[in-house]
C-alpha cells in the first residue's frame, strides 16, 4: 500500500490499514450475562445504507452447544478500539455445522415502524426529533434543517419515510441533503451530508481494487409540468418547465406532479416544476468500487475519483461523488464495496 499525502486525503499512515477487530460481544437479554465471542466470530459485514438502517452480520460457531444467541440480544463491536455498532440481533439462523449466521441492528431499525401524525409545518430534523421522542430511541440533531414542508397528515407510513420525505423535498429546494447516520454508541444522528465530505482522492492508483460504471436516463425528465388545483375555488393551475437543450438527444421525457393544497400560488406552482427541472433533468451517474479497508468510508462520506479510463465517457478528472451504501468486510484482507454517485 503506498502512501499518500494529506492533500489526496490518505496521509502516510498505515496503521489506518491495519486496524483489527479488538472486541466483540453479545449479551443475552434472557440471563443477562455478556458473551465474549472476539476469537470465534468472522465473516463479520457492517453496512450502512442512505435509504435504510445500519446492518451487522456476522457467524460464531455453536461450539459444543453452547452459545445460543437470541433476538433482542445486544451486540457491540470494537474495532481498533473504536466502538463502530452497538445494536440487537433481529435474525438468527443455524445450519447443520453448527454455524449461527446472524442479523443485528441498531435503533434506526425502529424507524421502520409506522405511524399517523398530523404534522404540522416542520422540517426533516423537526420530524426526527419529535419521533424519537415518541418511540423513545437515542437521538441527537447535529445538524439543523431549517427548510420546513407544508403541514400534512401521514397515515400508516413509516417514521423513516416520514423524516426522509422532509429532507428529500428540503434538498430539491435548498440542494443540501440531510441524512440519518448510525452512531457507534447507539444513537441515530441526523446531519448534512456536508459534515462528511472529504478530500479523499480515490482513482487509477489510489485504494480502488475494482470498479464498475454506469450512466442512466432511464428516471431522467426534461419535460416536468406541474399541475395544482385549489381545492376550494377548484381553479388550476399549471406550468411547464422544459430543457429544449437535452430533448434533441434524449427526446421528450415528461413527468408530472400535482401540487395539493389551498394557499399554493402561480409563482410557487412555477418554482415547484422549474426545481423538479433541476433535480430530473441530468444524466444519473454511478459507481460501484472496492477499496481497501478505511473506516472512516461509511455512506454519507464524500470524495474525488480520477479514473482515466471514465474520463471520456462522462466522469471528468476529480468528479466529486457521494457514498450511498459501504459495505465494509472485515476479511483478509479488510475491504469495502461502495456504492457512490455523482454529486
Amino acid at each position: 500500500m503506498a502512501d499518500y499525502n494529506l492533500q489526496n486525503g490518505y496521509a502516510g499512515n498505515k496503521a489506518t490499514f491495519e486496524n483489527h477487530l479488538t472486541r466483540f460481544t453479545i449479551w443475552n437479554v434472557y440471563t443477562k450475562a455478556v458473551q465474549d465471542v472476539t476469537a470465534s466470530v468472522h465473516n463479520i459485514k457492517w453496512i450502512t445504507d442512505l435509504e435504510a438502517a445500519t446492518q451487522l452480520t456476522f457467524d460464531v460457531m455453536r461450539g459444543n452447544f453452547e452459545f445460543i444467541p437470541w433476538n433482542g440480544d445486544q451486540v457491540v463491536m470494537e474495532w481498533n478500539g473504536e466502538v463502530i455498532f452497538t445494536g440487537w440481533v433481529f435474525k438468527r439462523d443455524l445450519d447443520q455445522d453448527d454455524k449461527w449466521s446472524l442479523i443485528a441492528y441498531p435503533a434506526s431499525r425502529y424507524l421502520k415502524g409506522t405511524g399517523t401524525y398530523q404534522w404540522p409545518a416542520a422540517s426533516s430534523s423537526d420530524r426526527f426529533a419529535r419521533i424519537a421522542q415518541d418511540i423513545q430511541i437515542p437521538y441527537k440533531i447535529l445538524d439543523v434543517n431549517k427548510y420546513k414542508v407544508p403541514a400534512e397528515i401521514t397515515d400508516g407510513a413509516t417514521y423513516f419515510d416520514m423524516v426522509n420525505k422532509a429532507a428529500e423535498t428540503a434538498r430539491t429546494h435548498t440542494g443540501e441533503r440531510f441524512f440519518l447516520m448510525d452512531a457507534g454508541d447507539g444513537t441515530i444522528q441526523h446531519v448534512s451530508t456536508a459534515r462528511l465530505e472529504t478530500k479523499y482522492l480515490l482513482g487509477d492508483a489510489a485504494n480502488v481494487q475494482s470498479w464498475k460504471f454506469s450512466a442512466s436516463i432511464e428516471d431522467t425528465s426534461n419535460i416536468v409540468t406541474v399541475i395544482h388545483e385549489d381545492s376550494k375555488t377548484k381553479k388550476r393551475q399549471t406550468y411547464t418547465a422544459r430543457d429544449n437543450g437535452t430533448i434533441p438527444y434524449w427526446g421528450p421525457l415528461i413527468h408530472t406532479e400535482t401540487l395539493s393544497g389551498s394557499k399554493i400560488n402561480e409563482a410557487q406552482v412555477r418554482e415547484k416544476a422549474e426545481s423538479l427541472l433541476r433535480e430530473k433533468n441530468v444524466e444519473k451517474k454511478s459507481f460501484s468500487l472496492t477499496i481497501l479497508g478505511d473506516l472512516k468510508i461509511r455512506a454519507g462520506v464524500s470524495f474525488y475519483v480520477d479514473m482515466w479510463e471514465v474520463r471520456s465517457v462522462g466522469l471528468p478528472a476529480f468528479t466529486k461523488v457521494l457514498v450511498t451504501k459501504a459495505t465494509h468486510n472485515f476479511d483478509n484482507p479488510w475491504s469495502v464495496d461502495l456504492e457512490v454517485t455523482a454529486v
